[in-house]
């Protein structure tokens, strides 16, 4: 027999449940969910995170750091998501290996929203990258 599994909490509220309680970011693919740039994947149970500690269950993907000060986020009730600049920006630091479908789609979001790219921050170091991703989401954006 096979089995249908039905999510019956939406990406916010499943990544709000995840996080609940504990001392966390949101980063990566998991921030794009929340701030709802980018619609995520059909049964996603991994949530990326920073974390001064490694101490969470492995359905967490996580980074570790000394502190939060170095990272730009915002609090909305419990959770604490980095922002969309943030995580464009840790996403490019991380170009080969990044989720692109992701972050195409939510410069595409981006791009929509405000009709050109006008107020990111781009590290200068991931300009050139940043630039191939611009393309990408356009063409995402035009359906092409």
């Amino acid at each position: 027999m096979s089995r249908v599994y039905v999510a019956n909490l939406s990406n916010r509220a499943r990544l709000r449940h995840a996080v609940e309680g504990k001392d966390v970011i949101l980063r990566g693919v998991s921030a794009l969910e929340y701030m709802e740039m980018f619609v995520g994947y059909m049964a996603e149970s991994s949530v990326e995170v920073y974390t001064k500690e490694d101490n969470l269950d492995e359905s967490f993907d996580t980074r570790v750091l000394e502190c939060f000060e170095t990272i730009d986020y915002f609090q909305d009730g419990h959770v604490r998501c980095a922002t969309f600049n943030q995580v464009v920006n840790d996403m490019l630091s991380e170009f080969e290996t990044m989720d692109d479908t992701a972050l195409a789609e939510a410069l595409s979001e981006y791009y929509e929203e405000k009709g050109n790219f006008e107020g990111l921050t781009i590290a200068p170091k991931y300009s050139a990258h940043f630039n191939e991703m611009m393309e990408w989401a356009r063409e995402y954006h035009y359906g092409g």
